[in-house]
């Protein structure tokens, strides 16, 4: 699965999400999600650019592969994601094959949806208020068309293009 994402700070998050109601998108769910992120014991995510984490909320918890970006614009890279039953059990079996916890990410989301895109609000524990526009594919064929329709949808929405961060929440975080 491919992630094409787009991230901008936001500073007035009721305004943003009126003007999202204004567009179309509905609001599906809010959800408190705790993300573990882990280093590879002989390979360097950040030189690679890489993540793996382990999600946690509420409801579920999942496994996450983030692989590297691949365009110069936006987020959008490879994605690979699995549900589990216990995450606690997985952190024991990364940390006896040598991952370290690299750090907890806490964040409160709300989520909105229109046809085939999502947009997360997101409220990060010390980073701030954030809002994510993104899109599943399943190749790269899209990639380009896809793209543009969230440039669009950010331009609906006041927003300079200019804002887009590449950065996760974990690079911005540690201030990589």
């Amino acid at each position: 699965m491919i992630e094409v994402e787009i991230k901008v700070p936001i500073s007035d998050k009721n305004k943003i999400i009126q003007k999202l109601k204004n567009i179309g998108f509905i609001f599906k769910k809010s959800v408190i999600q705790k993300d573990i992120y882990f280093q590879h014991p002989s390979r360097n995510f950040v030189k690679t650019d890489e993540a793996l984490r382990i999600r946690e909320t509420p409801e579920e918890v999942f496994l996450n592969y983030k692989g590297p970006k691949i365009d110069t614009t936006t987020k959008t890279r490879e994605e690979i994601e699995i549900s589990l039953k216990n995450g606690k059990n997985l952190i024991k079996i990364f940390e006896k094959l040598g991952f370290q916890k690299v750090i907890l990410i806490e964040k409160k989301r709300e989520i909105y949806e229109l046809d085939e895109i999502k947009a997360s609000v997101d409220m990060v524990k010390g980073l701030g208020d954030y809002l994510e526009l993104e899109i599943l594919l399943d190749n790269r064929k899209q990639l380009d068309t896809k793209r543009e329709l969230l440039f669009s949808i950010l331009d609906r929405l006041g927003i300079s293009k200019d804002k887009i961060i590449r950065k996760s929440y974990l690079e911005l975080l540690l201030k990589i």
